[in-house]
């Protein structure tokens, strides 16, 4: 999120999460809103799995691969050095 965010020149150090997600979304609103929805699910399902509960399920393999993917995704992103695709 941070690289991203660098590559639209808004830098966010040592933000939490939920403030990166924020900048995130004011950033890149004219741009690519679906870029800041796959990083806002990414976010929230690899939160949820990180604070899952005993009686939860875990995600599948599939689900799982998903959610690498689409971070791994977003890496790629951040690569061209604009932030956009």
């Amino acid at each position: 999120m941070a690289e991203l965010l660098d590559a639209r020149g808004w830098p966010v150090e040592d933000a939490s999460m939920r403030s990166t997600m924020s900048c995130l979304e004011s950033a890149y609103a004219d741009k690519d809103a679906e870029l800041v929805a796959q990083a806002e699910y990414a976010w929230s399902a690899l939160s949820r799995v990180c604070h899952q509960h005993a009686y939860e399920l875990g995600p599948t393999v599939s689900e799982a691969r998903h959610l690498g993917e689409l971070v791994a995704g977003l890496g790629v992103q951040t690569t061209n050095g604009t932030g956009t695709r």
